[in-house]
């Protein structure tokens, strides 16, 4: 946020376009956030939106160039274009192509790379402006500039509205979905479960178990050549296991019809 000077009223929006441009193009959100942090502070200061930023990303992913690779390659871009050197001047020269206006402003980056696109196809015209690092990356935002299909991506980012909520429910509509939100909801219970009233209460349950597993534990201890007696304690701990169990499932099944009042009401 702080690289385009936003605030965090403007997070949705963020949000919602790399959300959209995760969707749109062969790129993720992460990979999007680190191309972010390289370029935002240059592609703001060069009057670059979010949206034309997180799409020239977009297309440099498409073609291969991701994650730091991508926002290094747009912030050398703009590096270049807003200072470029004397043999990069002596080549958009050449080219007929101005990067600032008659007011000294620079130019919409997509417009100069529209230009550059329409002038030359020349791979020694691209690394006498841009470089050899970011070169090969000017070359496809060139392209894509010409093609239009850049400006298509940008105005499609502008109009992201709800996308980050639309990806997320997509992702969870399916069984993956469902446990994550089923572990999410036992750990909100567990957490619940662990405070006020309802620990004594979940506290004594648990309790009331263990010493079932304690009981059962000393009879398989002490299975000795005594097989009748045996049978016998192993008998007296399971039926009194299952009268235990059998009574907390309709303690249970009461909490479920009677709501939370009942625990509360009954047991505490």
């Amino acid at each position: 946020l702080a690289g385009f000077d936003l605030k965090v009223k403007d997070l949705a929006r963020v949000t919602d376009v790399m959300a959209k441009a995760a969707s749109s193009s062969n790129t993720s959100v992460q990979e999007l956030g680190f191309a972010l942090s390289y370029v935002g502070p240059v592609a703001e200061q060069s009057g670059l939106s979010i949206e034309d930023t997180v799409a020239a990303i977009g297309k440099l992913s498409d073609a291969g160039i991701k994650g730091t690779r991508a926002g290094t390659n747009v912030r050398g871009m703009l590096l270049r274009l807003q200072k470029p050197s004397a043999e990069a001047r002596g080549a958009l020269s050449k080219l007929g192509i101005e990067t600032r206006d008659a007011h000294g402003k620079f130019r919409p980056f997509i417009e100069i790379m529209k230009e550059f696109g329409e002038a030359t196809k020349d791979s020694a015209d691209y690394a006498a402006v841009f470089g050899r690092v970011a070169s090969s990356g000017a070359g496809v935002i060139a392209k894509a500039a010409t093609q239009g299909s850049i400006q298509t991506l940008g105005a499609s980012l502008r109009d992201a509205n709800g996308a980050a909520k639309t990806m997320a429910s997509i992702r969870m509509d399916n069984l993956s979905g469902s446990i994550k939100l089923m572990t999410s909801a036992w750990d909100g219970l567990v957490q619940s479960l662990m405070q006020g009233k309802a620990l004594h209460f979940m506290q004594d349950r648990v309790d009331g178990l263990a010493a079932i597993f304690v009981s059962l534990k000393n009879v398989v201890d002490n299975f000795d050549s005594n097989y009748g007696e045996s049978l016998r304690n192993m008998r007296d701990v399971t039926s009194g296991s299952m009268s235990y169990i059998s009574g907390e499932f309709k303690a249970f099944f009461d909490i479920m019809n009677y709501g939370p009042n009942y625990v509360f009401e009954r047991f505490i």
